[in-house]
């Protein structure tokens, strides 16, 4: 059997052992063995490519935990789940090694262990007060719940009756169809705000109810720390890749129309949160926060 890991292995022999783990996977995967059990299952061989092209310098009987945190660490932050999927795949075959003789020498003795998690300090919020997340479920709810009503015809009726004239009549807000998901995006969005507007989390727990948090100062800063944090790391995708803050701002915009917080409280207008190029319009007077679409864009890696 091969060794573990073999200090003077060339680049030649990790790639040898890679191709021979990916070529292994292509012939069997989506194939039955004597008993009537899926050898591998279809497309896993897209997780051993994955790990051959992020691991390539490594030979994959030496590959532990701390090399794989390293390969880890260096993936775009759009790489990172099929990293971690591709790891897992790894440790089923490290597991059933013995089902899979071909390639059992090219494995490593032990699974891969927990990899960390790259990403800010999770929210707890545990740490808020009753009365903080009574507001902040009310405000949920207020943001997926159906709006029956239908606006009055901004041509005041000179088109007529007739289709060009209902187009005049403005509709109520679409209906939420899976309020369960909506309500989830919301929550994270919620998250996104807190955990950006204040990174050390001193002062969120004393807050009082969620419309303080729809402050535009407030958003501002989110914003800004999300920015500088995307530029800061060499793992998350730059501002300027992702269109993924774009959606976090515009569930915010959701949140905020709909519980009035851009209405007769000037400390509570979120303003202006753009969320495709030329998008221009304006809550109520609130003010700007992003000039720009590149500064709403951000990393992926946000939950």
């Amino acid at each position: 059997m091969r060794r573990r890991a073999r200090p003077n292995a060339s680049p030649a022999d990790e790639k040898q052992a890679w191709d021979g783990i990916v070529g292994y996977a292509e012939a069997v995967e989506n194939t039955f063995d004597e008993c009537g059990d899926r050898v591998l299952p279809n497309s896993f061989v897209r997780s051993m490519e994955t790990l051959r092209a992020r691991c390539a310098t490594i030979h994959p009987a030496g590959l532990t935990t701390e090399t794989a945190k390293t390969a880890l660490v260096a993936c775009r932050a759009d790489k990172v789940t099929s990293f971690r999927k591709s790891i897992s795949s790894f440790n089923s075959l490290i597991r059933d090694r013995h089902k899979h003789a071909a390639i059992a020498h090219l494995l490593p003795t032990a699974p891969i262990g927990s990899l960390p998690l790259l990403r800010d300090a999770v929210l707890d919020w545990n740490q808020f007060s009753e009365a903080f997340l009574a507001s902040r479920d009310r405000a949920i709810t207020k943001a997926v719940r159906p709006d029956k009503e239908q606006r009055r015809d901004r041509f005041q009726g000179r088109l007529g009756k007739n289709k060009l004239s209902a187009s005049g009549v403005r509709k109520g807000l679409r209906k939420v169809r899976n309020t369960e998901a909506a309500s989830k995006a919301h929550l994270n969005a919620m998250s996104w705000l807190i955990r950006h507007a204040f990174p050390d989390r001193e002062g969120a727990y004393g807050i009082d109810a969620i419309e303080e948090v729809f402050r535009p100062e407030i958003v501002t800063r989110a914003v800004a720390n999300y920015i500088a944090r995307a530029t800061a790391s060499d793992r998350l995708i730059d501002p300027r890749d992702s269109s993924s803050a774009g959606t976090i701002l515009s569930r915010l915009q959701t949140l905020a129309e709909r519980n009035g917080y851009t209405r007769g409280h000037s400390t509570c207008r979120p303003g202006v949160l753009r969320k495709r190029p030329g998008f221009a319009g304006q809550l109520d007077g609130g003010i700007q926060i992003a000039a720009e679409r590149d500064d709403l864009r951000a990393p992926r890696e946000l939950r």
